[in-house]
């Protein structure tokens, strides 16, 4: 009789415990949609070109006043250009992915340095 408790209690317990796991995960995965939903990216003017930055409910997150992954520092020479990389930056981290963009990746969005 004994054991058959201790049997139903460690299967009431295996449940509630797979059953919070669940839960928290659902919280967790929606949780990271808003904060994802809540990342925007925001391209600006300088004086030597333009820029970008991706903000997120905290502030600016990414600050990008350069064109990254070149060895010289310049600024882009176009709206669409920052756009473009800018885009590509949040779809990096939409996917959990390092945000590094190589210069592969700005030959193949044709972006001008």
């Amino acid at each position: 009789m004994t054991s058959m408790i201790n049997s139903r209690s460690f299967l009431i317990t295996l449940i509630l415990f797979v059953i919070v796991i669940g839960v928290s995960g659902i919280f967790y995965l929606g949780y990271k949609q808003l904060q994802l939903n809540k990342i925007k990216l925001k391209v600006f003017r300088t004086e030597n070109g333009w820029a970008y930055d991706i903000i997120n409910n905290n502030g600016v997150f990414i600050h990008q006043l350069n064109i990254p992954a070149i060895q010289k520092k310049v600024a882009f020479t176009n709206k669409n250009d920052a756009q473009k990389v800018g885009n590509l930056v949040l779809q990096k981290l939409e996917s959990d992915k390092f945000p590094i963009i190589s210069k592969e990746e700005l030959d193949s969005l044709k972006i001008q340095y």
